[in-house]
């Protein structure tokens, strides 16, 4: 069965920058693309009850057709980031108390301060890529 998911968002530099996700799972898959545009980065707050950052004067762009239910808090429990994600914002977890599982790749090469803040539930970060790939994560 597949997720019905939507999305808001920006672009940066032909790049799309998730503001925020909706559905109604709480173990989202996020695609490789939004628009057309590669997804990049989860701006901070992304995944928060808190709202996400939008620096001033930005578009936002919306994929999707349910905005209802927005994904974050403790609501989320896992999150599989897609290959082409190279960035989080601060604090893009925050308060997700739930948040059992992330999935990312070798590509996210940087994370934000205090990404995982009272992420209490974390117990797995799973890295989907070979030994040799570089990574930016410390």
């Amino acid at each position: 069965m597949g997720q019905t998911l939507s999305f808001s968002y920006y672009l940066r530099q032909g790049r799309a920058v998730l503001l925020r996700c909706f559905g109604d799972t709480p173990c989202p898959v996020l695609p490789e693309t939004l628009g057309g545009a590669p997804l990049a980065a989860l701006a901070g707050y992304c995944f928060s009850d808190k709202e996400p950052s939008l620096p001033a004067g930005t578009e936002v762009l919306r994929w999707g057709e349910d905005f209802s239910h927005p994904l974050c808090g403790n609501f989320v429990q896992s999150i599989s980031l897609p290959q082409s994600l190279e960035s989080v914002g601060s604090s893009v977890f925050y308060n997700c108390r739930r948040l059992e599982k992330l999935e990312f790749s070798a590509s996210l090469t940087q994370v934000g301060s205090d990404a995982f803040m009272n992420c209490d539930e974390l117990a797995l970060l799973r890295l989907d890529g070979l030994p040799r790939d570089a990574g930016g994560l410390r």
